[in-house]
């Protein structure tokens, strides 16, 4: 006879059951709500390092192509030849030396000059006039990198062109006639520190300076002038003027003011204004 099989009884209370239940039973809630309170601070902890460590890395690259831009530019600008200031660069692309008219300050080339006005001579020791009625308070004046006191005239030990640097400070005075009268000069170039603005009088101010073939003036005010009388008469060599930042509202005397510019070719005086 065949012998019946029993169903198989299960007892769900086993051993390892019920440790899992003792277990749970004590674990204490509050613990565990601090377990993942602690868990998120450690997150937040582990995302603010690293938000700082990539804004850390932000800078740090920001740094370096400030830098390369830094070092572009400060070389583009010292290279000899390629900056009217800056005459030989150190190794940091810092100025070493300048050219004529400005001097060195921590690095950089700083305008030092009124006027640098060029002349030419054919043979050795050759006396030149240089200025004419100088009613002006003179600072330094350098002639071909020599300074020099203060002279109408000069004598050149060689031939050849001449570079003349003047610093000076004209505030005190409201006169420049006669500045330039027969000087021999062939170009002159102004900057912005030759301030015209308290000056009345320019009256034969370049007068015959026949050898004169360039001049700048955009830095000139001539707001307050009054009279221009012969201003450029006898510049037989001029021949191109840009006049075109003058203010003439003031002007009341202005005879002879072309008179014997006969190679003026170019002149520009577009802001003139002669009405009376």
């Amino acid at each position: 006879m065949e012998q019946a099989l029993c169903p198989l009884e299960v007892d769900v209370s086993s051993e390892k059951g019920v440790q899992i239940n003792d277990i749970n039973d004590n674990i204490d809630p509050n613990d565990v709500m601090e377990l993942k309170i602690n868990n998120k601070k450690q997150q937040k902890k582990k995302f603010i390092i690293t938000l700082l460590i990539i804004i850390l890395a932000i800078i740090f690259i920001i740094a370096i192509i400030c830098f390369a831009l830094f070092y572009i530019i400060k070389k583009s600008e010292c290279e000899k030849g390629e900056n009217e200031k800056c005459k030989t660069c150190n190794k940091l692309n810092y100025c070493d030396s300048c050219n004529p008219g400005y001097k060195l300050e921590k690095g950089k080339c700083i305008l030092n000059y009124s006027f640098i006005a060029t002349y030419e001579t054919t043979s050795p020791n050759q006396l030149v006039n240089l200025f004419g009625d100088f009613k002006v308070v003179i600072k330094e004046i350098e002639i071909d990198g020599v300074k020099v006191d203060f002279c109408k005239s000069y004598i050149f030990k060689s031939a050849g062109k001449h570079i003349v640097i003047v610093l000076l400070d004209i505030s005190v005075i409201k006169t420049l006639n006669s500045m330039f009268y027969h000087s021999e000069a062939t170009s002159i170039i102004f900057s912005e520190k030759f301030k015209t603005e308290a000056i009345t009088d320019m009256n034969k101010m370049f007068k015959d300076c026949s050898k004169l073939t360039s001049i700048n003036l955009s830095y000139f005010n001539t707001n307050n002038v009054i009279d221009m009388g012969y201003m450029f008469c006898e510049c037989y060599s001029l021949k191109s003027l840009d006049l075109s930042n003058f203010n003439t509202s003031n002007v009341q005397i202005m005879n002879h003011f072309f008179n014997g510019t006969y190679k003026l070719t170019s002149l520009d005086i577009s802001s003139f204004n002669t009405k009376m």
